[in-house]
């Protein structure tokens, strides 16, 4: 409730699909039907999630260098910054896509919650360690979300895509949403 009621929100209600819709999208996209499948998610999120593994097959196929040049085109990042996704480096593992194995599994455990598959306090716990990998990657806000966009791009291979991203991005900067100007924690991230 907004002020119990005196006011109204000023957060827009989103839609929830019937029980029996979301618990089927759950499984066509996440293959979750249990709290256990919730956990398969996190567990394989924080090896190498679904985007990640698809990003690291095309990097080691004869169109790598085209994927690569197309991405770079599409989100106007360098090339070689796309590169250095694929690279690891003495200091730390190739990141690959590990932005969007993120997104993809704090959204399908918020809905796995949703669906009744997970309690709030296990869904809190599921959710922990997957923002401690977050945060002790990404130095930024920024940083995070640039690579949101570059997993976009590979995954669409859509301008438009890329551009609804970015669009949707530069609104959540400049809405109220409290967590749109939550700090980022910087204790631990990486260089």
């Amino acid at each position: 409730k907004h002020r119990d009621g005196e006011e109204r929100s000023p957060w827009f209600a989103l839609p929830i699909p019937p029980l029996k819709q979301l618990r089927g999208a759950l499984d066509e996209q996440f293959k979750i039907v249990s709290a256990a499948d919730a956990q398969l998610l996190v567990a394989d999120t924080l090896v190498r999630g679904l985007n990640s593994q698809r990003f690291a097959e095309v990097v080691q196929s004869p169109g790598a260098e085209h994927m690569m040049s197309r991405v770079a085109a599409l989100t106007g990042v360098p090339v070689f910054d796309i590169q250095d996704l694929a690279r690891d480096t003495e200091e730390r593992p190739a990141r690959l896509l590990l932005a969007a194995d993120l997104e993809r599994g704090i959204g399908g455990l918020r809905y796995a919650y949703i669906a009744g598959y997970l309690t709030a306090e296990e869904a809190w716990d599921l959710l922990e360690p997957l923002a401690e990998k977050a945060f002790a990657t990404y130095r930024s806000r920024d940083e995070y979300w640039r690579e949101i966009v570059i997993a976009t791009a590979f995954r669409t291979d859509s301008l438009e895509a890329v551009q609804r991203q970015r669009d949707a991005l530069a609104e959540l900067r400049t809405s109220r949403w409290p967590a749109a100007s939550a700090e980022w924690p910087t204790d631990g991230a990486r260089t």
